[in-house]
């Protein structure tokens, strides 16, 4: 559960987010982010290193620059374990709901029950 939290914290920061959104359209590299963003390439990297942590990031050496990409499995599997989580939610809920109509039936029944 922990590695989920990093990767929602990670993706939390505007900066971070965009650097994601980049990403998804293509490989860049920490200048061409930079240079993007409008931001320094040391704030980029730092950025990048909290991706890299949270396994949202990874990176490939050509030539002399570092190119970094989205693990999109990455993203998909916290996609997948969001949407199992609203279903949980959606089932709790719902049981909670028919749990309290139960009960609100059975307590009319009860109440019209007792003034025959």
């Amino acid at each position: 559960m922990n590695l989920e939290i990093d990767v929602l914290k990670a993706l939390a920061d505007n900066t971070r987010y965009e650097i994601i959104k980049l990403l998804l359209r293509r490989e860049f590299c920490v200048r061409a982010l930079s240079r993007r963003l409008g931001i320094s390439e040391p704030a980029v990297s730092q950025h990048l290193k909290v991706l890299r942590s949270a396994h949202l990031v990874k990176g490939h050496k050509k030539g002399y620059f570092t190119h970094y990409s989205v693990d999109r499995g990455k993203l998909k599997e916290l996609s997948n374990q969001l949407a199992e989580l609203c279903e949980e939610s959606s089932d709790t809920l719902l049981s909670d709901s028919i749990a309290i109509l139960q009960e609100s039936i059975s307590g009319s029944l009860d109440s019209s029950g007792e003034s025959d």
